[in-house]
């Protein structure tokens, strides 16, 4: 691939920066573990965001599975007039 003259120069700049950086990392402990602490923050935000959004989909399914099984279970029992309740009433008493 061809380059232009800057574009070379600007690429070999990067691998250079790139470079020293590689060297700092690995002379510096205290970069390292500034590091590695930011990296860590950055995993834990995202495992507290999947749990939360796990709970979020199991609380929202467990009220939709619930609310199926009250309809399944109650809906037949529950009066829809005065006097069917009335008579409900007579027939459990």
């Amino acid at each position: 691939m061809r380059h232009h003259p800057r574009q070379k120069q600007k690429q070999q700049a990067l691998e250079r920066e790139r470079t020293l950086f590689l060297l700092e990392y690995i002379r510096d402990l205290q970069l390292r573990r500034r590091i590695h602490v930011g990296l860590n923050k950055g995993e834990a935000r995202n495992a507290l965001f999947y749990l939360l959004t796990f709970i979020y989909v199991s609380v929202s399914l467990l009220a939709r599975f619930q609310a199926f099984l009250l309809s399944r279970i109650c809906e037949p029992c529950l009066p829809t007039s005065t006097g069917e309740t009335v008579r409900s009433l007579r027939k459990v008493f």
